[in-house]
């Protein structure tokens, strides 16, 4: 009987810039503030924007918002802000305070009645889309940084956001190019490869095959199935999707508080974490590397962006011993954020679990997240 070798990819966790640092009131930091996040897009982006410009627009864009001409043709670089006017997760209590209610749960909070401004560090201007500018306010969402062509006219009707009474007339809007792609060799076949998954689910109620699944796919990656491929897997990486939703592990029919039903529903979501920590280690243990990235739904960790790693305690003893969350050391088992990022094989790895895309699906007409995502 033949022994299968596993192949070796070289890996660096560059996850770190996603990491939060322990707050403590002497080091309070405050150099990661929004409007630092807003300065730096728009001052990276705004080269590329003038790159895609170049062939059909000859002038340079005006330097500010707030030196636009009125009537003339301009060309002018900001970020786009949109006001969905069917979003309201807060309103006035009528004596001062302000009562915060859930988001609602439609798939979308675009309408027609939705307006958007462009706006940088001097002000911000209403914009009214052209037919022959080719887009419409539905494709667009806040936080897109471009350029805009157009002519800013007078309007009997004032805008929400500009108290001026003018709009912009938008003929084009610009968008930045891409970054040039880096040199690759493609004929380069060292090294093995990497698996992505996700919607592991462990210890899901609802999914009977669950059990199944988990052996079939450890058979397929250890090569055990027989199956041409398993082997050449150095990595893999878990996308998001570890656990159930909250609601399929803890029963809500009873809303005690007693200390033996706390228990029980705490024992209850443990079990996902225990199964998948006996899964992991029977990967690390075949050689296999792990990446462990968080998704939305995964209630062990923050649930906002960005999701800090998994802590080690919640894999228990059996899980493997080399784990870490920092780029000084890269063991088999590493507890990665979301967003992640990692050099794989002198390739890039990027990405979140999706959420990002989602969440500007909700602000947009087009909700289909592969669209939205082009």
């Amino acid at each position: 009987m033949s022994t299968l070798t596993r192949s070796y990819t070289p890996h660096e966790a560059q996850w770190d810039r996603f990491l939060t640092p322990p707050y403590t009131s002497s080091q309070s930091s405050y150099n990661h503030q929004y409007n630092s996040i807003y300065e730096l897009r728009l001052q990276s982006l705004s080269d590329r924007i003038v790159q895609s410009s170049d062939a059909t627009n000859p002038h340079n864009p005006i330097p500010s918002i707030i030196e636009i001409p009125l009537n003339e043709p301009f060309f002018v670089i900001g970020t786009l802000v949109k006001d969905c006017l069917t979003r309201t997760d807060a309103e006035s209590t009528g004596d001062g305070l302000i009562s915060h209610k859930p988001l609602r749960s439609e798939k979308t909070f675009a309408s027609t009645e939705d307006t958007i401004v462009l706006e940088d560090a001097s002000g911000r201007i209403e914009l009214g889309f052209d037919v022959e500018s080719g887009i419409t306010i539905g494709e667009l969402c806040t936080g897109i940084v471009c350029g805009i062509e157009g002519v800013l006219e007078t309007s009997d009707k004032v805008g929400k956001a500009n108290n001026s009474g003018a709009v912009v007339n938008v003929t084009r809007v610009i968008f930045p190019s891409l970054p040039p792609p880096p040199v690759v060799n493609v004929n380069d076949q060292s090294g093995g490869s990497v698996m992505i998954l996700s919607g592991l689910e462990m210890s899901n109620p609802s999914n009977t095959h669950s059990t199944l699944s988990l052996e079939m796919l450890f058979d397929y990656v250890t090569g055990v199935a027989g199956l041409d491929g398993g082997h050449a897997i150095s990595r893999i990486l878990i996308a998001g999707g570890l656990l159930p939703a909250r609601n399929s592990t803890v029963s809500n029919g009873s809303s005690s508080s007693s200390s033996r039903s706390i228990g029980r529903n705490t024992q209850r979501e443990y079990e996902p974490m225990a199964e998948l920590s006996q899964f992991l280690h029977r990967l690390t243990s075949s050689n296999i590397g792990v990446d462990i990235i968080p998704g939305v739904d995964d209630y062990v960790t923050n649930r906002n962006l960005p999701q800090q790693p998994i802590h080690p305690c919640l894999f228990g003893p059996n899980s493997s011993a080399t784990t870490t969350n920092t780029t000084t050391t890269t063991g088999l088992l590493n507890r990665a954020s979301n967003p992640y990022q990692a050099t794989i094989g002198g390739k890039l790895f990027l990405g979140s679990d999706g959420s990002p895309v989602r969440d500007m699906c909700r602000y947009c007409s087009e909700t289909d997240d592969t669209a939205a995502g082009d």
